[in-house]
């Protein structure tokens, strides 16, 4: 149901509704199946054998259970293709894609943005952020080339998801530079009206789901965090200075996250968010300007997840 009023973009964007395998992400991990349940004749409720693996996680088409202001959120897998419910089910949202009326339009001074053409409510599903999704090698690779670049624009979202259990994290690397969907012009705010969940459907690849944050006006520009988290409730202080990583790095100083030991001034972009929270500066991922790898872990079993993620994005 997504709308753009401007020729464009016709020529800017390979558009798909969900992510899709780099160049060099084995395509067995999209050929995956996560089991289904059996739930042919009764509603997925508590004997689902999807719900009960990490409990309910929508009622009347609205997110529930998850606390934005929180890390530690539970992992939220919906039912799929191999379960005998049908396209009814109350566990099924993302998959169905947008929804609502979204149109992208020019800002004044942060190129393309996205806005909704109806009031959305708090908890809504609104879009994924769509693209490639990459290796770490290729997201790395991706991000030096884009930096080059006389516009510097760097779209990659990479999610952290740290296995409490464990101690492993397994990390996400989604790109919609090229190919993507209409997620890829929704601009940064440190004050935003969306936050981002990832959902898993098929496979343990996570969809990058973003939800409204709060009520959203019918017009209104809809943003999230490329911190990945939302750093800031209402009314909070707010330090100023890029988010790195999921902390606060302040400009002028040198990192050696990941391997890396480069200048953060050399990836700071100006944010133009206009919040009175405003942090000054984009967020962005160390570890896709040093040298350190990407983790290689995958989510099993009953795991507890502490969903932090940042972000490689420098502008939209």
């Amino acid at each position: 149901m997504e709308t753009t009023t401007d020729p464009f973009l016709l020529f800017l964007l390979q558009y798909v509704k969900c992510n899709i395998p780099g160049p060099d992400t084995p395509r067995k991990k999209f050929r995956e199946q996560i089991q289904g349940c059996e739930c042919a004749d009764k509603a997925c409720e508590d004997e689902c054998a999807c719900v009960t693996r990490y409990g309910v996680s929508y009622k009347s088409g609205r997110l529930v259970g998850v606390d934005p202001f929180i890390n530690k959120q539970k992992p939220i897998f919906e039912c799929n293709k191999s379960c005998d419910c049908g396209n009814k089910c109350g566990n099924r949202l993302v998959q169905f894609a947008v929804q609502i009326p979204l149109m992208v339009f020019r800002t004044e001074r942060k190129g393309f943005g996205l806005m909704a053409l109806e009031g959305i409510a708090v908890n809504q599903f609104v879009c994924e952020y769509a693209g490639e999704v990459l290796t770490h090698a290729t997201a790395r690779e991706r991000t030096v080339d884009q930096g080059a670049k006389e516009s510097g624009n760097n779209y990659i979202f990479v999610l952290n998801e740290h296995m409490l259990s464990s101690g492993e994290t397994m990390s996400t690397y989604v790109d919609p530079t090229y190919i993507g969907n209409v997620g890829r012009f929704i601009n940064h705010s440190c004050d935003p009206n969306l936050f981002m969940v990832p959902v898993r459907i098929n496979r343990t690849i996570p969809h990058l789901a973003l939800f409204a944050l709060r009520a959203i006006a019918a017009g209104e520009e809809l943003s999230f965090d490329y911190s990945g988290t939302i750093s800031t409730p209402p009314g909070g202080a707010t330090t100023r200075g890029p988010i790195m990583n999921g902390d606060a790095a302040m400009p002028g100083t040198s990192s050696s996250a990941n391997g890396g030991a480069a200048d953060v001034d050399l990836r700071l972009k100006e944010c133009h968010c206009g919040a009175a929270s405003c942090r000054g500066f984009l967020p962005y991922d160390a570890s896709l300007y040093g040298d350190g790898a990407g983790s290689g872990s995958e989510l099993t079993g009953s795991e507890t997840l502490k969903s932090t993620s940042t972000a490689g994005l420098t502008s939209l």
